[in-house]
């Protein structure tokens, strides 16, 4: 995979060019100031979301991480940068190219919706690949350690598959039947996993729980 330097250098030149796009549409009237400030602001939203909020509830459900663990997070939310960029670039070079005469409306509503689910999907599958080496350390105190990384396993898998099939149903159906089965894929995908996670956390709260008392 690539390092966690090429995936911030990637991640700044996406946003950079995903800015440029906002203010070059905003100044010729193609989008309205409210969208404008939305996607600006995104990068801001993000890092003050990160930052203040799911760091903190990470670590105060998770303890301690090692540094390893520390860099593979970090790794995942610049990956998520660089995805979230990607189709936000997509969604604004179409009107970008209509603006400038290079493609017709009609062309830009036929390839935006697809490359959106084309990233999701990738996104997906990314996530797929990570989540199992996102595990921090485990201790039988806290968890059954076999069962628990059988199930982050189990999750990796289902977002690769559910991400594989996301891609199939964009490239290969119209946009109005992809929308449809991607939400039964995606709905498929966290009905298949959500039953067990939340009986994961709620035994390893348990077991939280006695051990400190």
């Amino acid at each position: 995979m690539f390092s966690d330097r090429t995936i911030k250098i990637a991640a700044f030149t996406v946003w950079v060019l995903v800015y440029a796009c906002t203010i070059s549409l905003w100044f010729q009237g193609a989008i309205e100031g409210r969208k404008a400030a939305l996607v600006l602001g995104v990068v801001p939203g993000l890092y003050l979301l990160g930052r203040f909020i799911v760091m903190p509830m990470a670590k105060r459900m998770n303890g301690p991480k090692s540094d390893q663990n520390s860099r593979q997070n970090a790794k995942l939310i610049h990956l998520a940068l660089v995805l979230t960029g990607v189709s936000l670039l997509g969604s604004l070079m179409g009107p970008f190219l209509v603006e400038q005469g290079i493609i017709s409306a009609d062309v830009k509503d036929m390839i935006a919706p697809r490359a959106n689910g084309v990233v999701t999907g990738l996104f997906f599958i990314i996530m797929g690949n990570y989540t199992p080496k996102m595990i921090a350390p485990l201790t039988e105190a806290v968890c059954d350690p076999a069962k628990h990384q059988a199930f982050q396993r189990q999750v990796g898998w289902t977002f690769f598959i559910a991400g594989f099939l996301y891609i199939v149903a964009w490239v290969a159906l119209a946009p109005a039947t992809a929308k449809t089965v991607t939400l039964f894929i995606l709905g498929a995908c966290f009905l298949s996993i959500m039953p067990r996670a939340v009986y994961y956390g709620i035994k390893s709260a348990q077991r939280k729980e006695t051990l400190n008392q």
